[in-house]
């Protein structure tokens, strides 16, 4: 059964190696692109201190208030300097992928655990992961042509013939997705296509 979710990559990492798994900067990247970019400067910048950052960060609650975090102990008086900003990123990543969603995660986890008997999972990358459980997003419509079973029809009638006209030569991509869903109930093909 292929499911119609789009998770970020990060999801099927942590799956596939739980804890084990440190995010990395890239992670960040499919997430939130700003703080990504930011975060992404401030590794590449002549000079780090002139960025003006400390390890704390601070977020505007869905309420309006700020809400102050210390990446480490002391962490409001510690200015971001060349010599630690990568520590700084790593711990930012890290607060925002896994620490800041972890009640989250966890539950998500235990429910799908509970659904897809996870010990297998363990043997996927998680690319693979990814694909197992939502199909390939890339589409072969010949080979749902050739797939296709044909109930009153066969694959000479002309009906059929002109359908499939259609969908490889008039549908745009959009199309032929809405179609593949309406067909399976996903717009994803499966594994084996």
């Amino acid at each position: 059964v292929i499911l119609d979710i789009h998770f970020p990559m990060i999801v099927f990492k942590r799956l596939v190696e739980g804890n084990k798994y440190v995010p990395k900067l890239e992670d960040l990247k499919e997430i939130d692109v700003d703080i990504y970019k930011s975060l992404q400067m401030i590794s590449t910048c002549d000079d780090a201190s002139l960025v003006g950052c400390t390890f704390e960060i601070s977020r505007k609650s869905m309420f309006g208030e700020i809400i102050n975090t210390e990446l480490k102990p002391d962490g409001a008086t510690i200015d971001v300097t060349n010599e630690n900003r990568g520590e700084f990123i790593q711990l930012y990543v890290k607060h925002l992928l896994v620490d800041n969603v972890l009640k989250q995660y966890d539950a998500f986890r235990r429910g799908f655990q509970r659904v897809c008997d996870s010990k297998p999972f363990t043997f996927f990358r998680a690319d693979e992961l990814e694909l197992l459980i939502c199909g390939s997003p890339s589409l072969n419509f010949h080979d749902l042509e050739e797939g296709t079973t044909y109930e009153g029809f066969d694959p000479s009638s002309q009906v059929v013939v002109d359908f499939w006209d259609i969908v490889h030569n008039e549908m745009s991509e959009k199309e032929r997705r809405l179609l593949l869903t309406f067909a399976t109930g996903s717009d994803r093909a499966p594994i084996k296509g």
